[in-house]
């Protein structure tokens, strides 16, 4: 076993008493406040008007105007977080609704976020947990989410992220939702990426019609001269829009990819980015390593033999890590390792079971 430990900080939304519920079309549901901010516009500021109001839900639309009201929004009206595109008027590194959108929150953060559900009793008979799932308490010592694999991914479960990849990563791939990328066999999911033609990739254009990024310029790409298109497909999955929790254990048994500039990563990224995209608003990182059999820096061995495990926030030039690394003597991608994670209000601990 060896360990890796870090005591940053991690944003949540939690954290500051709100609940994030998703990106709804503003149609189909009647508000009982509005206000208009103009260039004052936060999503504090409107979830604490729609507060000080005793409404249930806060909706954000286009920038600068603000909804409130009392009954669960309907699914059908939910969309992608690409339809809520807009910055806030007042804080540009938040989202604020779209056009025909808006930003979603309840003014509760003890709310359940299936708002079908609506609030959440108190868990009767146990010792309540710190770990809080969909903004509900859960009981100690309870299994609150767990995933074998034995069937098909459940598209209620599983979303796939569809995007051209970009900073801060730059991974030199596009992201899609095709069934030959992302699979399940033998109680396993399997992701496996295939490689563009040639021609396409000097000559050919990207639109991804399914785009799940909120900057269009990750939705489509055409190559021109020597800025080429990313010449690796694969995928990338996510709970995000179904399951959401705020600490607890995590256990990922997972065989790393092998092979030149593949760079594998199990991740924990926020619920929503209410700080800003990317690393802005923080990462947990539970196992990285790069699939190359040789690779080094300055005398430091990068390849697949290294390991890297901790919490990354910043922006694009000014990323803060807060990293622990270990080597081994062959490939972690030899084998299947169970990556675990430890994740309390004070620290993080990783440890691999070799």
């Amino acid at each position: 076993m060896l360990d890796c430990k870090t005591g940053s900080p991690v944003v949540s939304v939690a954290q500051v008493g709100y609940q994030y519920i998703g990106c709804y079309t503003i149609s189909d549901i009647t508000f009982k406040k509005q206000e208009n901010f103009n260039e004052q516009f936060t999503p504090e500021k409107c979830i604490d008007f729609c507060k000080e109001a005793n409404h249930l839900y806060s909706g954000l639309h286009y920038g600068s105007s603000c909804y409130c009201w009392d009954s669960s929004p309907p699914q059908t009206s939910k969309v992608t977080e690409g339809e809520c595109f807009s910055r806030c008027s007042a804080d540009i590194t938040k989202f604020c609704g779209g056009p025909s959108t808006m930003t979603a929150y309840m003014t509760s953060g003890d709310m359940e976020v299936n708002s079908s559900q609506g609030k959440p009793k108190k868990p009767q008979g146990c010792m309540i947990s710190k770990t809080t799932v969909n903004g509900g308490q859960t009981c100690s010592n309870t299994v609150v989410f767990e995933e074998s694999f034995s069937k098909s991914l459940s598209k209620k479960q599983w979303s796939h992220i569809v995007e051209i990849g970009e900073q801060p990563e730059c991974p030199f791939v596009f992201f899609n939702s095709v069934g030959a990328n992302s699979y399940t066999s033998n109680d396993k999911l399997i992701i496996k990426p295939s490689i563009l033609p040639e021609d396409m990739v000097r000559n050919g254009a990207l639109n991804l019609t399914e785009c799940t990024a909120r900057d269009q310029k990750r939705c489509a790409k055409k190559a021109v001269s020597f800025s080429i298109l990313p010449p690796i497909q694969t995928a990338r999955l996510t709970t995000k829009n179904s399951f959401s929790f705020l600490y607890g254990k995590i256990e990922v048994l997972a065989k790393l990819p092998i092979g030149d500039w593949i760079v594998p990563e199990i991740w924990l990224q926020p619920k929503t980015n209410s700080y800003g995209p990317d690393y802005i608003s923080g990462q947990i990182n539970i196992a990285l390593s790069r699939g190359n059999r040789e690779l080094n820096l300055d005398g430091v061995d990068l390849s697949c033999r290294h390991l890297e495990c901790g919490v990354r926030m910043g922006v694009v030039d000014i990323i803060k890590e807060n990293s622990i690394e270990r080597d081994l003597d062959e490939c972690w991608q030899k084998d299947f390792h169970n990556y675990t994670l430890l994740w309390t209000p004070s620290d993080n601990e990783t440890h691999i079971y070799l």
